[in-house]
């Protein structure tokens, strides 16, 4: 649990091809924002900066997908923040792609798609604003690096992803009771 958001189901998918380790869960490590602040939007933000540990030197990748579940206690999550820092060289890459592929605004509710968020070392930061507001996430987020020649390099030391929440704001009937209240109160003193 961070902050009031639970996060759970947790699953690790590693895999390699050519000069690539296959990685092993016990070499990702993670540290939590609670809270961080987005680099793009200086907003509040909650979740995990995860060093996932990605280091390739030749023909080959080294990939790790992680899957997990956010839950909020009231539609509140608005926000998707993704950040890499990554070195590359010659032809090789080092990218994360997530896809918040099922956001719900009531925990009955059916799925809606998000679109996938991307970043690479020329372009490492990208935010999701303005969704939900949502009381779930189902992330999946897919890191990666691959070579293409023998002198390639290609490392990824930290993925940050996290979410922002924006209370919500309450309903017309729930203002005018407080309102009716407020003003009980006040006669109330006037009367005393």
């Amino acid at each position: 649990m961070i902050n009031d958001l639970v996060f759970s189901n947790f699953t690790f998918t590693p895999s390699a091809t050519g000069t690539g380790l296959v990685p092993v869960a016990s070499q990702m490590s993670f540290t939590l924002d609670n809270p961080g602040t987005s680099t793009g939007t200086g907003q509040t933000i909650w979740g995990f900066e995860f060093n996932p540990n990605l280091s390739l030197v030749g023909i080959g990748s080294e990939d790790i997908q992680i899957n997990y579940d956010i839950t909020a206690p009231v539609a509140e999550i608005t926000s998707v923040h993704l950040l890499e820092t990554a070195v590359t060289s010659g032809t090789a890459t080092a990218t994360v792609a997530e896809g918040p592929d099922c956001a719900k605004t009531t925990l009955a509710g059916g799925c809606e798609f998000l679109p996938i968020l991307g970043v690479t070392p020329g372009s490492p930061h990208q935010d999701l604003l303005g969704i939900g507001p949502s009381i779930f996430l189902h992330v999946f987020k897919d890191m990666n690096v691959t070579s293409a020649s023998v002198n390639s390099i290609a490392a990824l030391s930290n993925v940050r992803d996290s979410v922002d929440e924006t209370p919500p704001v309450p309903e017309p009937a729930t203002v005018g009771l407080m309102l009716v209240g407020l003003s009980i109160l006040a006669l109330r003193r006037r009367q005393a």
